[in-house]
């Protein structure tokens, strides 16, 4: 007779939820304040993206406590190389250093050398253990045109996310429940909206805010699977 005992698929399953990075804790939000590095502008959260360019990074973002969660964020298309320092300062929801100042795209040259009518930038290093909501926000003050910006949001899927940066004090927009690609990354990729109605195309992203939601169905398909294992062995 074969002799199986359950502390081992318990050891199994052990190891396999041990895997999750105990650095990410769900629930507590990563934000990310991008735009200039002048004094007023930086968000003392630690996590203050000032270089819009290709290949620009931040590794190693805080969460709102403080904590270290082994996160990088990488500019995969770079922004224009201005900042758009005119957000509002008016909002109740987002610091005035991060509603303040941001990122943007613009399909004219306002005099840098080039336009760049598209950005983007992926978050890296992310736990699969977690799906995540993932909020984008842009503001332009004292202006009434349509200055909409498209956020594609990719993951495993994908989800396509509009926001009116012009005049705006406390809208966002959020992806919910995104998961990682195969290799933990998350991309975001700005551009004009198709509502947009400026004659230079100008799109903005002001912040993100990345945030953990545990997948209950990691922990099923692990019991599950111990189940299965149990079955296929002969007593």
């Amino acid at each position: 007779m074969r002799t199986f005992s359950f502390s081992a698929v318990a050891m199994v399953l052990t190891v396999c939820i041990g895997q999750a990075s105990a650095s990410i804790t769900p629930g507590v939000p990563i934000m990310v304040d991008f735009g200039s590095w002048d004094a007023g502008f930086i968000t003392t959260n630690g996590n203050s993206m000032a270089m819009p360019g290709f290949g620009q990074t931040h590794t190693d973002l805080v969460d709102a406590n403080g904590a270290s969660t082994g996160i990088n964020l990488l500019v995969t298309d770079s922004f224009y190389p201005w900042w758009n320092t005119s957000g509002t300062t008016a909002s109740t929801i987002f610091p005035a250093s991060a509603s303040r100042d941001g990122f943007y795209v613009t399909a004219t040259d306002f005099g840098a050398g080039a336009p760049d009518p598209t950005g983007g930038f992926e978050l890296q290093n992310l736990d699969p253990a977690y799906t995540y909501d993932v909020l984008l926000y842009g503001s332009r003050a004292g202006v009434s045109d349509v200055r909409e910006s498209q956020y594609t949001v990719t993951g495993a899927g994908i989800q396509v996310l509009l926001l009116n940066a012009s005049g705006n004090v406390d809208n966002y927009v959020v992806a919910t429940g995104v998961v990682p690609d195969a290799n933990g990354k998350i991309t975001i990729d700005v551009a004009a909206g198709p509502n947009n109605n400026h004659s230079a195309q100008l799109a903005y992203i002001n912040l993100v805010t990345l945030t953990a939601v545990p997948e209950p169905a990691s922990v099923t398909l692990l019991a599950l699977g111990a189940t299965a294992l149990l079955r296929r062995r002969r007593v």
